[in-house]
């Protein structure tokens, strides 16, 4: 048996590592570009864009944040259970159905509709409870929120609520990452218009908030009170602006085996890299089941030793050929497929045409997360 053969077991897996360290020195760099006063409630839906809610959650938790923002009412569940009793905002839609979990009186609920009014304020006359909740407004995202025509009607009702306390009022910008900020300055000013309406006729709104992370670093306009921040607390700029954001996130991935291919081969499924010349190549174990898009193929690189290693042929379920020609590697050895100092996530998704989002987010559980 070889020596490390019980090491090399323990290898033979996809790492993504979570640098604390980075993802507090993140929070920090936010924070000063944010005018006085300005609160910050980091969003950590979908599984804190694939980095592990809870443990986010901890981290953040120590370091001076406002509460956090998530999609579904499962997620807050599942941080409740793990003892993240901070404010939480339900960015979503709730189902009219009655959970007690709705009772939790740090937990800010959205009105997206009317109805959402009638059924928190049936539910509050019931069990004696007023709820804290955020408008969401539709200023041109045509998603989720009130849309202008719907405004009156909201006020009306609102006006008569006993059980409903609204403590913030919020949209989603479509296009604060673009340099062009025109329709950006349109939802703005819907916004306001329609905030101002509101507060003339049920009363002053504590938080006013507009931004995600391309909106924080882009303009302090759009800061107002309260910012939302996503994808830049994880170290991935999605603007143009200058930064000093450190990737939060560095996944990993052991090689397994190294050949010497002759001209002549073809490597992969539907054989679509051809050898031309006399190459080493380096099999990972890391595939599009693990955290490699499809599209990496043929297109993307990884990192080792402060070289760009291209990826050959199509990407497997399990499995990832790359080019180590001249290269001194050996098997076990950990190979970056991004978040080191070549390899930018926001770098190699653009270079493929991928989304930094979406393969954050599709990381799957047979990626073991490491905390440092």
């Amino acid at each position: 048996m070889p020596k490390n053969y019980l090491r090399e077991i323990i290898l033979f897996r996809t790492e993504a590592i979570i640098d604390s360290s980075n993802l507090i020195h993140n929070l920090n760099y936010i924070k000063n570009q944010l005018n006085d006063n300005v609160l910050i409630m980091p969003v950590v839906k979908a599984n804190g864009y694939g980095h592990g809610d809870v443990e986010i959650c901890k981290i953040l938790s120590k370091n001076n944040v406002n509460g956090f923002c998530v999609a579904l009412i499962n997620e807050v569940i599942d941080l409740r259970k793990n003892n993240i009793n901070d404010k939480i905002l339900h960015l979503g839609c709730f189902e009219h159905i009655f959970h007690k979990i709705m009772l939790d009186k740090n937990l800010i609920l959205t009105l997206n509709t009317i109805d959402d009014v009638i059924f928190l304020e049936e539910i509050g006359k019931k069990y004696n409870h007023k709820f804290n909740v955020h408008i969401k407004l539709d200023t041109g995202m045509v998603r989720l929120g009130f849309l202008k025509d719907e405004i009156q009607d909201l006020s009306n009702i609102l006006t008569e609520s006993n059980n409903i306390k609204v403590e913030g009022i919020y949209t989603q910008l479509t296009s604060a990452d673009e340099n062009d900020q025109i329709h950006t300055d349109k939802q703005r000013q819907i916004f306001i218009e329609i905030s101002n309406f509101l507060e003339q006729n049920i009363g002053k709104i504590k938080h006013k908030h507009i931004t995600p992370s391309a909106g924080i670093l882009k303009d302090k306009k759009n800061h107002f009170d309260l910012v939302r921040p996503g994808i830049s607390l994880y170290g991935i700029c999605n603007v143009n602006e200058k930064h000093n954001l450190k990737p939060v996130m560095k996944v990993v991935a052991p090689v397994l085996i190294i050949k010497n291919i002759e001209p002549g081969s073809t490597i992969g499924y539907n054989r679509t890299f051809n050898v031309n010349k006399k190459i080493k190549i380096a099999i990972l174990q890391t595939g599009y089941a693990d955290v490699v898009p499809l599209n990496f193929s043929n297109k993307g690189y990884v990192e080792y030793n402060n070289f760009k290693l291209n990826i050959l042929g199509k990407v497997s379920m399990d499995l990832l050929c790359i080019d180590v020609t001249n290269i001194n590697i050996e098997i076990g050895d950990k190979v970056t497929i991004f978040g080191g100092d070549l390899t930018r996530l926001e770098d190699i998704a653009n270079k493929s045409k991928n989304s930094s989002y979406s393969i954050l987010t599709n990381i799957t559980k047979r990626v073991k997360r490491l905390y440092v």
